[in-house]
């Protein structure tokens, strides 16, 4: 049985940066944008979600 479950999306307690820019490096080549720039890696790697998508999104309206 679970017993617990830890969401640690900034790093914290593990090195999820990597696991961050494969994420959202995917869902922008599914709308066929270029991979994110270390900028936009840094600032993903410390938003939430709705923030993230809004930044990496944020030079391609349609």
């Amino acid at each position: 049985m679970i017993q617990l479950v830890i969401f640690d999306c900034d790093g914290v307690m593990f090195n999820s940066r990597e696991a961050n820019r494969a994420y959202y490096n995917h869902l922008l080549s599914v709308f066929a944008c270029p991979a994110m720039d270390e900028s936009e890696v840094h600032y993903v790697h410390s938003h939430n979600v709705n923030d993230s998508v809004a930044h990496i999104f944020r030079n391609h309206p349609e």
